[in-house]
This record gives C-alpha cells, structure tokens and sequence, in this order.
C-alpha cells in the first residue's frame, strides 16, 4: 500500500512540473525568469537532479531537469524559499559539445576572459 502511494506522488508531481513548463514554454524559451509557486519545489521525485556547478546569483542550490529538446529547466534555490526558473538552451550533462555551447553562450564567462585579455593586452601594450 505504502508503495503505491509513492508511485502516485511522484506521479502526481512530475505532472504538476509538466504542466507547469507546457504552460509557460514560450516564456522559458523566450529567455523569461520565473519565480515559481512556493508549492512547487524541484525535487528528485519530479526528475530534477541537484547540480553541482553553477554561475553564482546568490543561490543556495541549483536543480536541473532536462528536456527532450536538449535544453534544461534550470531552477535556482534561494535562501529566502523562493524558487526562480528559467531554460538554457544547452543541457550540460548531454556531453561535452553542450557543455562547451552552454559555457560560451550562457554564462558570463566569456565576456569576462575577453575583458581581461583586452586588459591584460592593454597594459602591456602601454605600460610598456
């Protein structure tokens, strides 16, 4: 008995995360960040995975879950209980080539080693 009722939760709340995403796909696609209902927390039971790694925006965690498409929900964990959402179009743990695409089109590092090779180019160019 206690068996079934854990298959229906996970049922339940993966279909609740379905019907979520299905509802707001074109905002998750169209780079919008949503601040989740508080009811809804990722969780292992709706197929999210903890990720280790994460560009820093004052999280707690990250969850990822990712998506026939190849793309991933990425949900950020705040400390204050809120849950914000949003989609990389890339999902890192689909190999290397989506790791690299996720790095160099989605996060700001990049930008930041292009800043400081510029940097670091113009102070040797001036200095000397």
């Amino acid at each position: 008995m206690a068996g079934n009722f854990v298959e229906w939760q996970t049922h339940w709340v993966r279909n609740q995360w379905q019907s979520w995403i299905n509802h707001n796909w074109q905002s998750l696609v169209g780079g919008v960040k949503l601040e989740m209902p508080r009811w809804m927390t990722p969780s292992t039971e709706a197929g999210f995975t903890l990720l280790p790694v994460a560009h820093p925006v004052g999280q707690a965690r990250d969850w990822g879950l990712s998506m026939p498409d190849g793309s991933r929900i990425h949900v950020h964990e705040y400390p204050d209980g809120r849950f914000v959402t949003h989609r990389d179009k890339f999902d890192p743990a689909r190999g290397f080539q989506s790791s690299v695409a996720h790095l160099m089109q989605e996060t700001p590092y990049p930008a930041i080693l292009m800043f400081a090779g510029v940097g670091a180019l113009f102070i040797k160019v001036f200095d000397g």
